[in-house]
């Protein structure tokens, strides 16, 4: 069997974005803007409210204070300040030309992921490291004791940092496998030190405690990277098992169909040997018959060829008959309702006749049994109209109303039903029809009134 790629398969993709950016998982450039895109919408509400944040200085009043609510106050403060803002803002620049260039995207390929999350995750650090140095600067003007200060801004604001890196960790999970993931922690380790390098850099600063942070926050990251990682690999699993499958059940359909055509010929090939080869064959034995006796015997050879047309006529009966049962059905291709329209029109043009549709364009799933019985009553009174009415004027009319109504009409010559009904076989036939699918067939007609029949099939 013909091995088949998946990509001569055309199987739908899951996200857009993977179609455009190939290098990545499907749905993670949606969430990478999503959720950038979100701290864009707080840095922009945050920059709003600016003019109303009161003023940059933060006052203490130290004969009130302790170092908790200092520190509290700075975590507040800083945020109203504009120098904040103004980084902020600096750093989350490169961050959205990142996620909402697609030149920028589609030029990285490869490497737009990783530099990403670098970039995000070195970015993050600097800002956290540089208010660290400003809120230490401000505080220990304030507080006497240095050591408490650097353990309540590295503690209290760690776990800001933590949340903002986590992110990073997620993404990287997403896209890579967890040998890869656990290199890329150990650079979040290393710039959350970098982060708390103004308060290591303190003198007498208690390092033991900043860098526990440290260690717990990656030991969260591994844990974190661990699960989105094994939950990757089996959807990964699952969406090459899905592929797989979607190619052996192609190269299944295609043997299937390929099958179904050699069969076919097969049966064809049969017909013609059944019908028309024998049909010529003896044709052709009884026309050299009639060349030989055609001079001696001229009776026999006249009687020769009476029989050589007889041959003839039945061959091309067979023939048709077997054409016919290779050809679908207009049932089959069109379904009901088009079959009705497509073979009223064609009988009011063979007759010369004004024709009036009016069908549904979908209708109720009926059995095959009930709209082949349909449509042989629409045949039959159709060609009624055609061959005894002398109409000029045809309405045909089917409809879905809880039950199933066929109308034919015409405003021909018209007859009296009671007197055709035992003799005409076509009648009786329809009527059989509609009895056999539960149905009821109506015939109204009177001399030069025209004719209606009426099927009705609950």
């Amino acid at each position: 069997m013909q091995s088949v790629q998946p990509s001569a398969l055309n199987l739908p993709r899951a996200d857009s974005a993977a179609i455009e950016h190939p290098y990545l998982e499907p749905g993670l450039l949606g969430v990478l803007r999503m959720l950038v895109g979100i701290q864009l919408l707080l840095l922009a509400a945050t920059l709003a409210t600016l003019p109303w944040g009161g003023a940059a200085a933060i006052p203490f009043r130290q004969e009130l204070l302790n170092s908790e609510d200092a520190l509290r106050q700075v975590m507040v403060g800083a945020n109203s300040t504009l120098w904040s803002m103004a980084l902020r803002a600096l750093l989350m620049a490169p961050v959205a030309l990142l996620v909402f260039w697609p030149r920028l995207i589609a030029r990285l390929g490869r490497w737009y992921l990783p530099t990403f999350a670098l970039y995000y995750a070195a970015a993050a650090a600097l800002g956290h490291a540089m208010f660290n140095d400003w809120a230490l600067r401000l505080l220990e003007q304030t507080l006497t004791s240095p050591q408490q200060v650097v353990v309540l801004l590295g503690v209290g604001g760690a776990w800001t940092l933590f949340v903002v890196l986590l992110f990073g960790v997620v993404i990287v999970a997403w896209q890579y496998p967890l040998r890869q993931v656990l290199w890329y922690l150990l650079f979040l380790a290393a710039v959350e030190v970098v982060a708390l390098l103004p308060l290591l850099l303190q003198t007498g600063a208690p390092w033991p405690p900043l860098l526990f942070q440290v260690v717990i926050h990656t030991a969260i990251y591994a844990m974190v990277a661990f699960v989105v990682t094994r939950m990757m690999a089996a959807q990964r699993a699952q969406r090459c098992a899905l592929t797989q499958a979607n190619i052996q059940l192609t190269q299944y359909a295609a043997a299937q169909e390929q099958l179904a055509v050699s069969h076919e010929r097969n049966r064809m090939a049969r017909e013609l040997h059944d019908t028309l080869a024998h049909s010529l064959s003896a044709v052709a034995v009884q026309l050299e018959a009639v060349d030989s006796a055609l001079t001696t015997a001229p009776d026999e050879a006249h009687l020769i060829l009476g029989k050589a047309l007889a041959q003839t006529r039945s061959g091309l009966t067979e023939t048709r008959r077997a054409m016919h049962a290779l050809r679908a059905t207009p049932l089959d291709d069109l379904g009901l309702a088009l079959a009705v329209k497509n073979l009223a029109i064609a009988t009011a043009r063979r007759g010369g006749m004004t024709v009036t549709v009016d069908v549904p364009e979908g209708g109720p799933n009926l059995s095959a049994a009930v709209e082949q019985g349909i449509y042989r009553i629409a045949q039959e009174a159709l060609a009624n109209v055609a061959r005894h009415s002398g109409a000029t004027q045809l309405t045909v009319a089917l409809t879905y109303n809880g039950v199933v109504t066929l109308t034919v009409q015409d405003d021909g010559r018209g007859f009296a039903p009671d007197a055709v009904k035992g003799d005409h076989m076509g009648l009786q036939l329809m009527q059989e029809r509609a009895e056999m699918m539960g149905g009821a067939l109506t015939l109204e007609s009177a001399a030069g009134a025209g004719a209606t029949v009426k099927l009705v099939v609950p």
